[in-house]
């Protein structure tokens, strides 16, 4: 049986989904450094925005170019800048392609910043 290809608007939900859970993430990281580091002293040269939430018209978009080769649809594309997703991690790169050409789902496993494993 084979699934319905998701819409538009399925799409842009995911992706908002997939904001959420790596806002999440960042904070988990983010608890986990500073459990690591109490002893070492922040430097004032730390540029970290995790947690600052820029919204409007006026606000940069990231540069989504390493992303057209995915053949995306433009709202896409605005997400994934609005989002900062600027470029596919190693294992989008590799099976995001074939998803989309073939319409297929992927199972994939990738170590994580903190070498845990997601399936």
């Amino acid at each position: 049986m084979r699934k319905e290809s998701k819409s538009k608007d399925d799409l842009l939900e995911y992706i908002a989904k997939l904001e959420n859970e790596n806002d999440k993430l960042k904070t988990k990281m983010k608890t986990r450094k500073s459990q690591g580091n109490k002893e070492k002293k922040k430097s004032s040269n730390d540029d970290d925005t995790s947690g600052v939430r820029l919204e409007g018209d006026s606000v940069p978009k990231v540069d989504v170019s390493a992303w057209k080769d995915f053949f995306l649809d433009d709202g896409i594309l605005d997400q994934l800048a609005k989002v900062g997703f600027g470029a596919p991690t190693q294992i989008q790169a590799e099976c995001l392609p074939a998803a989309i050409r073939d319409r297929r789902d992927i199972i994939g496993a990738a170590q994580t910043v903190s070498c845990d494993f997601y399936y």
